[in-house]
């Protein structure tokens, strides 16, 4: 590799989070159908978004 070289890793990073995400999902610590508001509502409404409107899905 070359200090000029780029590496793609925004896709393996989604699949890690899902995969934790469906994890603990699974074991009843988490809701899919759950609001992100529910669970971080500081960050979204500092970034003006509406987190009971995006679910953790």
């Amino acid at each position: 590799m070359n200090v000029s070289d780029r590496l793609r890793d925004h896709s393996v990073t989604k699949t890690s989070t899902a995969t934790v995400i469906l994890q603990v999902a699974a074991g009843h610590r988490l809701s899919t159908d759950s609001t992100v508001d529910h669970h971080l509502p500081g960050p979204i409404q500092e970034l003006d978004q509406d987190g009971r409107r995006i679910s953790v899905r």
